[in-house]
């Protein structure tokens, strides 16, 4: 049985999560561990390089020292990388971080009160908006967004590319891309198949900058619009990402249904989410992540067990589900 002092410490640990994530965010904005795997460097080391007030950087890297980021030698005053703070020099990594502990995100959570007395989702009520206008009015924050839900891809790409198999398609689909980590990855990865991606409007932009940084503008193309009403057919393969937990069940029995009006018999389908499950290693962050789309579009990490109806009744088969690090890989075929 916890005593009151470990039961004090963990509320502790939640009343200053917030405060520790803004501070984080904050060494990262800064690139604060990158500046340090030069090696150890003093605040006003540190200032120098990033422009800000020494004395201000210093208690915020010991306030962060503290709770296990960085180390710190109090003779010399140098702040140095440990195993935590070194992980956030990888930029995949760190996208995701920033992304996670961005300020328009304690924005969402302020509202969540409101949000479970209403239909409405968080920039609904914060900000009058849907997420998909949020980001439209907020180009950083696009920006931000789709570099981190591409870092989360990149994670798991290896594992991915393993378990789908592209082998005999000449021409791949990939739907709700945002940033077309997913099929850039699979079309380094197999180098038979002609992709497009199509998505919303909004997205596009910065797809096309990333499809022209990995050289890949021969090969996959991008076209705007809304797969909740329509998907393309014409294609051997569909792969997506993130659906499950970005759309509510109305939005996701739509997006499978076109899926299947648009694949021909024997087609295959590969979808890519988190599956919510207790047993799991990752069933904290699967529970997380369910706030956050539910938070920020009303959409749900699902289980197993919940995602098996969509597929069947609109006669999409599944036939195999592999498992990539934190995602899981369904294989559907279409009937």
């Amino acid at each position: 049985m916890l005593q009151h002092s470990d039961v004090d410490r963990k509320v502790q640990k939640i009343l200053f999560g917030p405060q520790l994530g803004a501070l984080l965010y904050s060494a990262l904005d800064f690139n604060i561990p990158k500046l340090l795997s030069l090696g150890p460097k003093t605040a006003e080391d540190l200032s120098q390089e990033t422009q800000v007030i020494s004395d201000k950087l210093e208690r915020v890297l010991l306030a962060l020292e503290s709770a296990g980021i960085f180390e710190y030698d109090e003779q010399s005053r140098r702040f140095s990388n440990n195993v935590i703070s070194e992980r956030f020099i990888d930029d995949t990594y760190a996208d995701f971080v920033r992304l996670s502990l961005a300020p328009w995100q304690y924005d969402f959570l302020s509202v969540v009160s409101q949000c479970l007395m209403s239909d409405q989702t968080a920039p609904e009520v914060y900000y009058n908006a849907t997420f998909t206008d949020f980001l439209s009015q907020k180009p950083q924050y696009l920006k931000q967004f789709v570099s981190g839900i591409s870092s989360k891809v990149l994670q798991v790409s290896e594992e991915v590319g393993q378990a789908i198999d592209l082998r005999n398609a000449r021409k791949v689909l990939e739907i709700g891309a945002h940033g077309g980590a997913l099929i850039i990855s699979l079309a380094e990865t197999y180098r038979n198949f002609q992709g497009t991606i199509y998505d919303q409007t909004l997205y596009r932009q910065i797809t096309e900058k990333k499809i022209h940084e990995k050289k890949l503008t021969n090969r996959i193309k991008v076209t705007a619009g809304n797969y909740i009403d329509y998907v393309p057919e014409g294609y051997d393969a569909i792969v997506m990402k993130c659906i499950s937990g970005e759309y509510n069940d109305h939005s996701l029995d739509s997006i499978l249904r076109n899926c299947r009006r648009a694949l021909e018999k024997g087609n295959k389908l590969y979808f890519v989410d988190l599956m919510m499950d207790r047993a799991h290693q990752q069933y904290k962050f699967e529970r997380y992540l369910d706030i956050w789309w539910w938070a920020i579009t009303d959409g749900k990490v699902r289980s197993r067990e919940e995602l098996a109806p969509f597929f069947e009744k609109n006669g999409l088969r599944v036939i195999n589900i592999r498992p990539a690090k934190t995602d899981w890989v369904v294989e559907a075929v279409a009937v």
